[in-house]
């Protein structure tokens, strides 16, 4: 795992991520299986994916009254939605590939 894992996360940053991790899920398994269904709680492992935000529109949030404030956040994290989510699957074919 640790050499796909590593694979992974460099395909990761090639699709803009800029945090990635995983999880071992069995401590979990029960809650798991209990909030997601038998068939989630099988699966062994989480991945997380995270992007970091442009700094001056988060600083800018404190100004939440500011219509420019909020459309440009609301685009900035509607940027990093679609990124994750593209990123999300291409990762999960790699992993499917990989068996």
């Amino acid at each position: 795992m640790h050499v796909l894992k590593t694979e992974l996360e460099n395909y990761a940053k090639t699709l803009g991520i800029d945090l990635f991790g995983v999880a071992d899920l069995l401590p979990a398994k029960k809650y798991i299986t209990n909030q997601g269904g038998k068939h989630v709680g099988e699966f062994p492992r989480a991945i997380s994916l995270g992007i970091h935000l442009i700094d001056d529109v988060l600083d800018q949030l404190i100004n939440h009254q500011d219509l420019v404030t909020i459309a440009s956040y609301r685009g900035v994290y509607y940027a990093a939605n679609q990124t994750l989510d593209r990123a999300s699957l291409m990762i999960a074919k790699k992993i499917q590939e990989s068996g």
